[in-house]
């Protein structure tokens, strides 16, 4: 086939698309390409079936039974019948306990690997439904240990306990072994892991770390196995009893951390710093209350959902986004340049927020071409970690909880220490394998996300999602699944940890049928820079340097918090319209001239390198179409119903039809074109308005789609009631 294709790209008969098309379908599918066409012309198709069609075949099942019953059916019945699946699950045994083809598949990847296999090891218990089933043979349903004991005397089990191992050097993760249980305590723990480390030792690899979240006896069992948590004699790591893989640190999962912080904050309501200043989480509700109140927010997530956490308490989004960069920028920003009154003593409380996001920023990083905190650990940034762990660790020390009213408790001595203390661990631990790996070498880098439960909580949506997303499972359907998530992942690398996790990219908006962009493109052909008169420069940047960049606006019935979000939105209303226009022209007039004067506003702040950072500052005329807007979107009540996108946008137009100020750099450049209907300045204007309205519209109808989930609530009380 490769020859064939080589010698038809020569001759100029297939190009390279059609090539590459070619040689990838038939390369990776030949034997299932083959048999059909075998079959079709009435010819003998092997009995036995390749591996590359097994493997097709077993993972085209495993995300779709029906999928597969239609691509068997398409292909004319060569992909083999279900029940012949279903035999070849037989063979892999994934009863309770350490699987065995796990462990056989790590000892073949240790030999053919060039360099040594360094894993990180974490454990977490998945909520399954307390239900007794017999297949003929036995019973599902009480409590297995992997033990093969089975007497009506053992309890009904509540939850399976998984062992992960996620590779650090490469890219892969292997679930190890699981056992169902009622509850263990802390010394049967520590004989599970004591176990684990025994098995994964035999098979060549070598353990850096385990992870577990904060409950107490995880705790127990980390301080059985030789942790000491005691900050005066603080030590995350302990032997691991071989010679090969000494010892082995501890860490807390960031994001179950960050989910205690937010709770502890969000019900005791009032901290208290080494200081004595109070830290609030009434300032995070009076930022949140001001936005809906003002129907617009301060570049960030916050949302009622955020201050109703508790019944969506498993959601780490919600935690990180309510303690948050952004939020501690909002909150600032309020402080010292809306100087707001109800913000003045906010300075601990936005201190406290900026600390903890540091913290799970390092403790998440995923990859080594981030820049700061979020840049995976190596020598360029693992000074900066030390001395922010120093001063978290100081922070936390000298941190007070209310515990009741009036009387505070240090926070490591009160019931609520589990996740400050987490922190504390976390941070110190890895920088011990900084210590241990990349300043001997054996590492580049860590990518501390690798070290993260996250990858146990993936594999259990991969569980639910079989059942056709049953977050209860039984222990038999947990059993159905486990095997076919082990029999799936036998070629290890098709494991995708999420290293690096994509952004979501933002797609262009779109206008109405006549389209003012489109039409503006098409008559920009041969539009070249014309440099504005040194006159009119002048009369710009003076009016730029006398006036702030609101100060023209405040005829409008806007408070200044509207103002600031209104310009900021402004901004982007530029940077999404500079990616789709042509005419430099245009696009040099939407800028600002002079940024000075946005010194004090909300995108600075948000701009990392301050005015001289990433960040598009917008011209004064583009800020006076968006006030324009937002003044006649509040006329309509665009929040409560619906509105004419069409008529406002003409309402706008007919506000700056004999407004001559509006875009005077445009006045002899739209003079070029000869069709009324193709002026720059008009169809810009349409374009600044359209996309304004698009904005503030979708974010309105994400407002109002914003909802209590009631029935994820009362999913939860069930699903940890069993039923």
């Amino acid at each position: 086939m490769k020859n064939i294709i080589s010698e038809l790209q020569k001759q100029n008969l297939i190009d390279e698309e059609a090539s590459y098309t070619l040689s990838e379908t038939f390369g990776k599918h030949k034997d299932l390409i083959t048999n059909w066409t075998k079959k079709k012309l009435g010819k003998k198709v092997p009995k036995k079936y390749s591996a590359t069609i097994r493997q097709f075949a077993l993972s085209l099942h495993f995300f779709s039974a029906k999928a597969y019953s239609y691509v068997r059916q398409q292909f004319d019945t060569i992909l083999p019948h279900s029940r012949t699946l279903s035999k070849w699950y037989r063979n892999v045994n994934a009863e309770p306990g350490f699987t065995e083809e796990s462990l056989k598949m790590l000892t073949l990847k240790v030999n053919n690997s060039p360099h040594p296999i360094l894993l990180a090891l974490s454990m977490d218990e998945m909520a399954i439904r307390q239900h007794l089933e017999f297949d003929g043979t036995k019973y599902y349903g009480r409590v297995d240990m992997g033990n093969y004991m089975d007497n009506d005397s053992l309890n009904t089990a509540k939850q399976c306990l998984v062992f992960m191992a996620v590779s650090v050097n490469e890219n892969w993760k292997l679930p190890i072994g699981y056992f169902v249980v009622d509850a263990l305590k802390s010394a049967q723990k520590v004989e599970l892991v004591r176990h684990a480390l025994n098995v994964l030792n035999s098979t060549g690899v070598k353990v850096l770390s385990l992870t577990f979240d904060g409950c107490s006896s995880n705790i127990s069992a980390a301080q059985l196995l030789g942790c000491n948590y005691v900050l005066s004699a603080l030590d995350t790591s302990f032997s691991s009893g071989f010679e090969s893989n000494p010892q082995i640190v501890t860490l807390f999962d960031p994001a179950h951390m960050i989910k205690l912080v937010r709770n502890a904050f969000g019900e005791k309501k009032v901290f208290k710093d080494s200081a004595n200043n109070e830290i609030k989480f009434e300032y995070v509700r009076q930022l949140c209350y001001l936005q809906e109140k003002e129907g617009c927010h301060l570049a960030n997530k916050l949302r009622k959902q955020h201050l109703l956490y508790f019944k969506q308490k498993m959601k780490v989004k919600l935690a990180t986004q309510l303690l948050s960069q952004s939020v501690a920028d909002a909150l600032t920003f309020c402080k010292d340049s809306l100087k707001l009154k109800e913000f003045s003593n906010a300075g601990a409380t936005i201190q406290f927020i900026k600390l903890f996001n540091t913290g799970f920023d390092i403790l998440n990083s995923k990859s080594i071409n981030c820049v700061g905190f979020k840049k995976a650990l190596c020598e360029e940034n693992i000074q900066e970690v030390r001395l922010f762990t120093e001063k978290m660790t100081t922070y936390i020390k000298g941190l007070k909880i209310q515990d009741r009213p009036g009387v505070f408790t240090p926070v490591l001595e009160s019931q609520r220490k589990t996740g400050f203390l987490g922190f504390i661990v976390s941070l110190n631990s890895i920088l011990q394998l900084y210590t241990l790996f990349v300043e001997t070498d054996v590492l580049q880098h860590i990518k501390i996300y690798k070290l993260s439960q996250d990858h146990v909580e993936l594999f259990f949506g991969s569980i639910r999602a079989h059942g056709g997303h049953n977050n209860n499972p039984t222990v038999r359907q947990f059993r159905s699944a486990y095997q076919k998530l082990v029999i799936r992942t036998n070629d290890i690398q098709s494991f995708n940890t999420g290293n690096c996790i994509p952004l979501e990219e933002i797609d262009i908006l779109h206008y109405s049928s006549s389209d003012p962009v489109t039409v503006l493109n098409n008559n920009s052909s041969g539009c070249s820079f014309d440099p504005i008169d040194e006159e009119n420069e002048q009369d710009i940047s003076a009016f730029i340097m006398d006036h702030d960049y609101i100060g023209s606006h405040s005829s409008y019935s806007f408070s200044n918090f509207s103002k600031e979000i209104i310009v900021y939105i402004s901004g982007f209303v530029v940077h999404k319209l500079t990616n789709v226009l042509k005419c430099d022209v245009c696009k040099h007039a939407l800028c600002a001239a002079e940024k000075e004067c946005f010194l004090n506003s909300l995108i600075t702040l948000k701009n990392k390198g301050g005015i001289h950072g990433g960040l598009i500052f917008p011209s004064e005329d583009v800020i006076d179409v968006c006030f324009i807007t937002e003044n006649i979107l509040r006329r309509y009540d665009y929040t409560s119903k619906a509105v004419n996108k069409l008529q406002v946008q003409t309402d706008v137009l007919k506000h700056f039809v004999f407004n001559s100020n509006i875009f005077k750099s445009l006045k002899n450049h739209s003079t070029e074109t000869r069709s009324p209907l193709a002026d720059h300045t008009t169809l810009l204007i349409k374009s600044i308005s359209s996309t304004y309205i698009n904005i503030k519209i979708n974010y309105s109808l994400k407002k109002h789609n914003e909802t209590p989930s009631v029935r994820m609530w009362f999913n939860k009380l069930t699903l940890f009631k069993g039923q």
